[in-house]
């Protein structure tokens, strides 16, 4: 009999579930690099897919950390929220790399930011622009999902789409 392993912050004021194992994987020993992609402002998602750019360090990425809130109680808390990584195509999100297993139900959202950790293996190029995009399987309603960006001019880091083969670049937060 196997259980998943989960841990919570007892941080006041920060919701933060860490999942410790994937569906239907005993995990071995070993440790696991979260790159962070936390910021300072907020962004409304305004589209079905909204994509944050990030540089590689280091040839496999095991997970994405990131934070995410909603405006207010969603209504419709079964739609999920999907990741994916894809690779740079001269500024905008390009080939899809992989899908990240783990997927937040908008049941799981509040007006608290959260801390969310999706573990994945994916090989990447050391140095090289990804994109960490975001899907939402139906709009919000009830409120708007938001994540936490980066106020610095941030020229070509954020993009959005309502399919994934049209993007354009958000600029300056």
């Amino acid at each position: 009999l196997f259980y998943h392993v989960y841990r919570r912050s007892n941080l006041v004021g920060d919701q933060i579930d860490y999942r410790l194992t994937d569906v239907g994987e005993v995990t071995g020993y070993g440790s696991y690099t979260f790159p962070s992609l936390t910021y300072d402002t907020t962004r409304t998602m305004s589209t079905t897919y909204e994509a944050i750019k990030f540089t590689a360090s280091g040839t496999l990425l095991q997970g994405v950390r990131f934070q995410i809130q909603s405006s207010a109680t969603l209504t419709n808390p079964l739609a999920t929220l999907t990741f994916h990584i894809y690779t740079d195509n001269a500024g905008v999100p390009g080939t899809l790399l992989t899908t990240i297993a783990d997927t937040v139900p908008y049941g799981d959202l509040s007006a608290t930011t959260k801390t969310i950790l999706l573990k994945c293996s994916t090989s990447l190029t050391d140095g090289s622009d990804y994109w960490l995009v975001m899907q939402q399987s139906a709009a919000p309603t009830g409120g708007n999902i938001r994540f936490i960006a980066s106020s610095a001019v941030a020229t070509g880091k954020y993009a959005t789409a309502t399919t994934p083969t049209t993007w354009s670049t958000v600029n300056n937060l």
